[in-house]
C-alpha cells in the first residue's frame, strides 16, 4: 500500500500472515490490526483448547504485531476478540 495517509503497513512472521490482508496499517498515529485468529504462527493451526486459550493466542499475535512496529501493548486502547468457532 502506498498513500500519503498510510504511514506504515507491515507483516511479521511472529503472527499469522494472510495473503489477502496486511497485519497492520498505520494511519497518522492510529494503527489498525486486522484479522487475528487464534492461530499459532509456527504451525498455521488454531490453538488447542477453548475460549481462554483462543483469546490468549489472539493477544500473543497482536502483541507480536505491535512490537514489530516498535510499539508496546501499554499503548493499545481497544481490542475486539470474537469467539472463534470451527
Amino acid at each position: 500500500m502506498n498513500s500519503d495517509i498510510i504511514k506504515v503497513s507491515r507483516n511479521t512472521e511472529n503472527a499469522p500472515i494472510n495473503s489477502a490482508s496486511t497485519q497492520t496499517v498505520a494511519f497518522s498515529h492510529y494503527n489498525n490490526i486486522s484479522a487475528q485468529l487464534p492461530v499459532v504462527p509456527a504451525t498455521g493451526k488454531v490453538v488447542a483448547g477453548g475460549i481462554k486459550e483462543q483469546a490468549r493466542q489472539c493477544l500473543a499475535n497482536i502483541k507480536a504485531i505491535v512490537e514489530s512496529i516498535d510499539h508496546v501493548m501499554d499503548d493499545v486502547i481497544k481490542i475486539n476478540i470474537p469467539e472463534f468457532k470451527s
